[in-house]
């Protein structure tokens, strides 16, 4: 995961727009998939946390949803904080704070990060920096997974 994550990027900082930097993330692994012992199932748990979250959240991987007993939850729904509308929310937030209107006025997430032109410049070069190191295309997305509006 760390080669996925990390090392196959090292050469892009440079190459990427103003503000833009490759971030380092800590991924640890647990020894061996928890079972629940009255029935055998496996559990399908994620934890994630970065700097400046309250508390971290564990999701159920299968679901996409924040369990009952995470001590992070989003609300009533449930929805993961990685979740895209949690995403759009936030990027909403920076927008607001950049004083970028036209951000804030798109109708949909997809809109608002097309609009965002250093953020596809940077997604650009990382895409074709991916390429040119010989790991492939990215993948495309079906774009209905992006339209939706908060």
């Amino acid at each position: 995961m760390k080669i996925s994550v990390s090392q196959r990027v090292e050469g892009v900082t440079s190459l990427l727009p103003m503000f833009y930097c490759m971030m380092r993330p800590h991924i640890s692994l647990v020894p061996s998939v928890a079972t629940n012992s009255t029935d055998g199932r496996q559990f399908t748990y994620g934890i994630n946390w970065s700097e400046g979250d309250s508390s971290l959240e564990v999701v159920d991987g299968l679901e996409g949803k924040t369990t009952e007993e995470s001590p992070f939850k989003s609300g009533t729904a449930l929805a993961s904080r990685l979740c895209k509308a949690a995403m759009s929310h936030r990027f909403k937030l920076v927008a607001k704070e950049a004083q970028r209107p036209e951000l804030l006025a798109a109708s949909s997430y997809s809109k608002a990060k097309m609009m965002a032109k250093a953020y596809q410049e940077a997604k650009n070069v990382l895409k074709a920096y991916l390429l040119q190191q010989g790991y492939g295309a990215w993948p495309v997305k079906v774009s209905v997974s992006d339209n939706f509006s908060v």
